[in-house]
């Protein structure tokens, strides 16, 4: 139930910076808002239409890089797939795991760089600002599926 608070939210956050809400940028919104991992375009578009939203797939990547532009958004860009994967920005940012077999994507909940982080500081006199980490490997699924001259 307090999904849409959190939309609410979103949307006044969009105001604040001078995008305009429209009908289909609230469902791609709200498409971002549901998942708790990146998705790619594609993958929003989908899922708009699993609404019943009528939303080209070009409205939904303009809408997109203009909240990475916006620092709304984050975007990822997975080279195994290349394809490009956006999640709204989150003020305690998050990692990523990505099967390089099936695509699927596990969200690293802690951030295993803070204590690196705070190192870097003392040694070198930076004040780090922030850091993206994004990490590959083969899920257990298809680690079964495979031969382990193909892992």
């Amino acid at each position: 139930m307090s999904k849409p608070v959190e939309i609410i939210d979103e949307l006044n956050l969009l105001s604040e910076h001078g995008v305009r809400n429209t009908r289909q940028r609230s469902a791609i919104l709200q498409v971002l808002l549901a998942s708790d991992i990146p998705l790619s375009a594609e993958r929003i578009h989908e899922k708009t239409k699993e609404a019943d939203a009528d939303i080209n797939l070009s409205t939904v990547y303009r809408f997109v890089e203009m909240l990475v532009e916006k620092n709304l958004a984050t975007k990822s860009f997975n080279l195994e797939y290349g394809r490009a994967t956006f999640e709204l920005s989150n003020p305690h940012h998050r990692h990523h795991l990505t099967c390089t077999h099936c695509g699927e994507i596990v969200v690293i909940r802690e951030c295993p760089l803070d204590k690196l982080c705070r190192a870097l500081e003392e040694d070198t006199g930076f004040a780090v600002i922030g850091h993206r980490i994004e990490l590959f490997g083969v899920c257990p699924k298809c680690q079964r599926e495979l031969s382990t001259e193909e892992l």
